[in-house]
Order: C-alpha cells, then structure tokens, then sequence
C-alpha cells in the first residue's frame, strides 16, 4: 500500500486566525494551523508576539496532498485572501466580499 505524499507551505499573514479557516475548508488540505515565523525571541506567546517586541509574525502552516491540490492553488488562495498592504488586513472580510 503505498502512502499519500504530503507537504507543507507556510504564509505569513498580519492574521493567522482569518486565513486558517479558509484553507483548513480546501479539498487536499490535511491540517492547517497557526503560528510564528522568523523573530529572535524563543517560544513567543501571541501576547508578545502581537505587542511587536519580538520579530515574530503570525503564519499558518498548511499540509497538502500533493495528489490533490498544488502549490499554487494554495498561493491562488493566499493572494485572494490577504492584502499585503494592510498590516492588519482582515482576510476574512475580504474573502467573504
């Protein structure tokens, strides 16, 4: 039996919890969770993260089946939830326009 092939991609977003669902709802997704990328500071709580004192930005972590949607269906996606010239756009308002 042979086993699905996954992989992960991961997009920084000025908010993680309104991107999450979006693409955690997609045909081929596995998971998709929220989370930090790049900064200096070990272990950064949303708290800290959020205040700016870290270099931290929130992300979501996306697992695929390779089989069953591309990467750049998952960047089709990203572009059409998140605006990247709003630092704290609302992706989900944006996709619900």
């Amino acid at each position: 039996m042979s086993q699905i092939k996954t992989s992960l991609a991961t997009f920084a977003a000025a908010s993680c919890w309104d991107i999450q669902p979006i693409f955690q709802r997609l045909g081929g997704v596995v998971r998709a969770r929220c989370g930090f990328t790049g900064g200096t500071v070990p272990h950064p709580t949303f708290a800290r993260v959020g205040a700016g004192d870290t270099g931290h930005v929130e992300a979501v972590q996306i697992e695929y089946r390779l089989n069953a949607i591309s990467y750049r269906h998952l960047l089709e996606v990203f572009w059409n939830v998140h605006d990247p010239t709003e630092e704290f756009a609302a992706a989900a308002a944006i996709a619900a326009a």
